[in-house]
């Protein structure tokens, strides 16, 4: 009896998938802790592919419809049309980039949040396009953020302009970045001078006075007293 046998070296295509295995990791985990997902639309089918976290940020499952109008569902009815209109107009009809923010409404628990959407589109040679590929980026906690600080700022500015204070601000060059309209009144009344935002203070005060006041800046600049 004679027993053949052949032998195949297969070190090289094992390295190769341990290779891909810890590629593929480290791309979820990567998109995991960014918040982020890719996807890709394929214009002639009329569906698009999503990353484990974009279906996450949507609310999806594997069963959710993967069209063009399931992706125009999970908009916000309010930006829809407007999101259709970008869409349409800005990367199809002039081919540009896919870069807007927008709200979605997720569709497991019905949450707004807030996407930051980035694509790039290929087309054919007779400018249709063909695929959009890209990803979709959860900003909420940003835009939350942003809010905040502009009700705060908002707040802030409201309360300065209705104080009966006088409250300015200059940098160390001495050039005012913030006036009040009382200060602005006081220091007309006092020195005739109109103060505008990126004026010298120190230029708006008559000569004889300036090294008093120059003096009284720099120690504030260097933190021996705060006016």
């Amino acid at each position: 009896d004679v027993l053949i046998t052949t032998a195949r070296d297969i070190s090289q295509r094992k390295k190769i998938e341990r290779d891909l295995q810890e590629s593929e990791f480290f791309f979820k985990e990567s998109q995991r802790s960014a918040n982020v997902g890719s996807y890709k639309t394929d214009f002639i089918k009329g569906f698009w592919e999503s990353s484990e976290v974009l279906d996450q940020i949507f609310g999806i499952d594997s069963s959710y419809s993967r069209s063009i109008q399931g992706w125009i569902d999970i908009v916000h009815p309010d930006d829809r049309v407007m999101m259709q209109k970008y869409l349409t107009e800005e990367v199809i009809l002039k081919q540009n980039s896919f870069n807007k923010e927008y709200r979605i409404l997720r569709k497991s628990d019905s949450i707004i949040r807030w996407v930051l959407g980035l694509g790039v589109p290929n087309f054919d040679e007779n400018g249709n396009i063909i695929t959009l590929i890209g990803t979709i980026q959860d900003i909420t906690e940003r835009k939350l953020a942003d809010e905040l600080i502009r009700k705060t700022e908002a707040n802030l500015s409201a309360i300065i302009e209705n104080t009966s204070d006088s409250i300015w601000a200059i940098d160390i060059a001495y050039e005012i970045i913030y006036i009040n309209n009382v200060f602005k009144e006081a220091f007309r009344a006092s020195f005739g001078v109109d103060l505008v935002i990126g004026m010298n203070l120190l230029n708006a005060v008559p000569e004889p006075l300036r090294p008093e006041w120059k003096s009284r800046y720099d120690r504030a600049f260097s933190n021996e007293q705060f006016i």
